[in-house]
């Protein structure tokens, strides 16, 4: 099949030549191991890549990267069984929201950091993507790794950047792509606030989806200040299961049960008596 038969992509690798599935309007969200048990992965402490702490956070407890724009992420994933296949493989990551209330619609750029790579926003004019020409203005997501794609889809309207594998050093398991970010999940006319994950597929040269993996990611500016508020929050919320007693039965406790019947009878008279009392008074008056 010819490569723009499947799919416009906004940039060729000439050296490998894939045909880009158009991507879903509705994305599956599912992780889906494969037969390559595909998975990533974010080194918990930005330090112990290097990278100063302010660049992100990752939370566990979360699964979630809390990042700052335009600072680099170090993204690991890890596959078995690939030894020979790495030429006739790559990874794609396309930003979505997984709320159901906005998973049809695509993830873009607000219109202030658009405009910094393409102030008269020529990009996109009809539905042609011009995106390579102008920084790549569209994509919220930049890989920054030898052969990297970027392709859009017409038909969903969504960006997405495509890494191939290059030849694993003997013995590795894990292959590790530089991420960045260009707009912020807060900015207006944009993300607006709105939670993204990020989809990995790892899928073959004829377009075939062999893995999937998603995390969850926050596009701020302060990324510690931001993790430390969202890990407390969801502590301060989580509570154990509530545990209801077995429902007993009305006469297991038949005495107590009489017995607390006639003290509320007693109280009811002792009512009734007041309630007479001031009748009686005020038919006096």
């Amino acid at each position: 099949m010819d490569y723009d038969q499947k799919c416009d992509s906004t940039q060729r690798n000439d050296t490998l030549i894939i045909p880009l599935l158009c991507t879903d309007e509705v994305p599956s969200l599912e992780e889906f191991p494969g037969i390559y048990n595909f998975s990533a992965y974010v080194s918990e402490s930005s330090n112990e890549n290097g990278y100063s702490r302010s660049s992100y956070g990752y939370s566990s407890l979360l699964n979630q990267v809390f990042i700052n724009t335009n600072k680099n992420l170090m993204v690991n994933f890890n596959l078995k069984n690939i030894d020979g296949y790495e030429q006739g493989l790559y990874i794609r990551a396309m930003p979505v929201y997984p709320s159901t209330d906005f998973i049809r619609e695509p993830v873009e750029r607000c219109d202030m950091h658009f405009m910094e790579d393409d102030p008269e926003r020529k990009a996109h004019q009809g539905n042609v993507c011009r995106c390579p020409s102008y920084n790549n203005a569209g994509h919220v997501v930049r890989a920054h790794s030898s052969g990297t794609m970027y392709s859009y889809d017409p038909q969903s309207r969504r960006h997405s950047v495509i890494v191939p594998l290059s030849k694993l050093p003997a013995g590795a398991r894990s292959f590790s792509v530089l991420y960045s970010f260009s707009c912020k999940t807060s900015c207006p006319k944009g993300m607006q606030r709105r939670p993204i994950k990020v989809i990995f597929t790892l899928e073959t040269s004829a377009g075939v989806v062999m893995g999937r993996c998603t995390m969850s990611v926050k596009i701020c500016s302060s990324p510690k200040r931001d993790k430390d508020r969202m890990e407390r929050d969801l502590q301060k919320d989580s509570r154990s299961p509530c545990i209801l007693p077995a429902e007993e039965d009305p006469l297991s406790n038949k005495e107590e049960l009489i017995e607390r019947l006639r003290q509320e009878l007693r109280e009811l008279k002792e009512k009734i008596k007041s309630i007479e009392h001031t009748v009686d008074l005020l038919e006096g008056i």
